[in-house]
């Protein structure tokens, strides 16, 4: 998938991968742009001790963020994995101590709060990092970093070791584990699933006998990213066509987000 995705983004360009609301506008983003960010973004990882084969926990609604993240991590060697936004603090902890994940994405000041409450229970992540920095511009803990240092920090590794990257992406076999996505748990506590790039590929081949997706097409990405079929859909199977991915507001906004966009492709469940 992440060789793919490179290969994607050279052809591309600065042509738009995805759109997303700025203050009540569409703004576009490029495929350069993904590429360069998910750069950054695994580069900073690696300077900070990830190690192939570690996880990364995302908790975030979506956008675009969170891909950039799931690429950049996944092009490294190591593993994303999603919590939905409704988990509680404690749910949290149970998920990244299960991951043994070294890392946690957190959207913004109302899932850090999760964070700062089960903590404790989390022994071995290393470091949380921000997204949304509103309403936490006097907040300060060491644990604690934001997205856009993380970024820089993946700026200074690319001066620093500027194949560094590329040469991670190219060890990533067809057998490591793409991602981990965790079962609902009716039935027990959750269980991660270990998913493999060959997974991925076979979903994605599979589907073209279905599904006639090309660059053309215009899709709305709503439903959690953390589950296998937004993955799919919203994260996968653009990279295979090149298609644009335009990110909702919010769960609420859907249906107004639908008429703006007009999509010629829409995945929901039943």
């Amino acid at each position: 998938i992440v060789k793919l995705w490179a290969k994607r983004c050279a052809e591309k360009g600065e042509a738009t991968a995805h759109r997303e609301k700025q203050l009540g506008i569409w703004q576009s983003h490029s495929w350069n742009e993904f590429y360069d960010h998910a750069r950054w973004i695994g580069l900073a990882f690696m300077e900070m001790g990830l190690k192939r084969g570690e996880c990364v926990q995302i908790l975030s609604e979506d956008r675009r963020e969170w891909i950039y993240i799931d690429l950049g991590v996944a092009a490294i060697g190591a593993i994303p994995t999603g919590v939905y936004t409704t988990d509680s603090a404690d749910q949290l902890a149970y998920l990244v101590n299960d991951s043994q994940a070294k890392f946690l994405i957190i959207e913004n000041d109302e899932q850090l709060d999760k964070f700062l409450e089960a903590r404790e229970k989390m022994p071995g992540l290393q470091k949380a990092i921000v997204l949304d920095r509103s309403g936490l511009r006097d907040f300060h803990d060491d644990q604690v970093m934001f997205y856009d240092e993380l970024l820089l920090l993946g700026r200074k590794a690319l001066e620093d070791h500027p194949t560094r990257f590329e040469e991670a992406l190219e060890q990533v076999q067809p057998d490591d584990v793409r991602m981990l996505v965790y079962t609902s748990g009716t039935t027990g506590p959750p269980k991660g699933a270990m998913i493999t790039h060959r997974n991925m590929m076979f979903q994605l081949v599979a589907a073209e006998g279905l599904l006639d997706v090309t660059s053309d097409d215009e899709q709305l990405c709503f439903l959690p990213l953390c589950h296998v079929l937004e993955r799919i859909f919203s994260v996968e199977q653009p990279i295979r066509a090149g298609a644009i991915v335009n990110f909702a507001e919010s769960p609420e906004t859907v249906f107004d987000n639908l008429r703006e966009v007009g999509p010629t492709l829409f995945t929901a469940v039943p």
